[in-house]
């Protein structure tokens, strides 16, 4: 794939994402359970973390140090806890930052960033693609069995 093509699947990938909560009430993105004990707002902090995450490996602000699979665990109750007091509203817009930060970062990258089976091209499916794809998925199900309703039409 072409950074063209890849830049296209991570943006496919985190619209479906954004999308598949949009259109919920401010106490359903607030509700426990979404994907274990996170609520939705949780989960987009930490696509959010994992999207600024990536950036900064994109864009070598991280070279050289762990990524952050290495430590998942210790990663995301680390991010967790940073946005533990944060609003709905915050760690939305902090998730849109995160995209856009990312897509810069991808513009600029070297093109050989992108070649399959590279380091950085299993990084960019695995923190985004088919991160965003994940949570979607898992975001659609509990919608769908804890019957939750949607607000008017967008």
């Amino acid at each position: 794939m072409s950074r063209i093509e890849v830049i296209a699947a991570v943006e496919d990938s985190w619209r479906a994402f954004r999308d598949s909560f949009e259109r919920l009430t401010t106490a359903d993105l607030e509700a426990r359970g979404a994907c274990g004990d996170w609520s939705i707002k949780d989960v987009a902090g930490h696509v959010a973390a994992w999207d600024l995450a990536l950036s900064r490996l994109v864009t070598g602000r991280d070279a050289g140090r762990a990524l952050p699979e290495r430590h998942v665990d210790s990663f995301n109750q680390r991010e967790a806890g940073k946005r533990a007091g944060m609003t709905v509203g915050e760690v939305l817009t902090e998730l849109d930052e995160a995209r856009r930060l990312l897509r810069e970062a991808l513009q600029k990258a070297p093109e050989e960033l992108f070649a399959a089976g590279s380091e950085m091209r299993r990084c960019i499916d695995s923190y985004s693609v088919f991160h965003h794809q994940e949570h979607t998925a898992s975001i659609r199900t509990w919608i769908k069995e804890s019957g939750r309703s949607w607000r008017g039409k967008k």
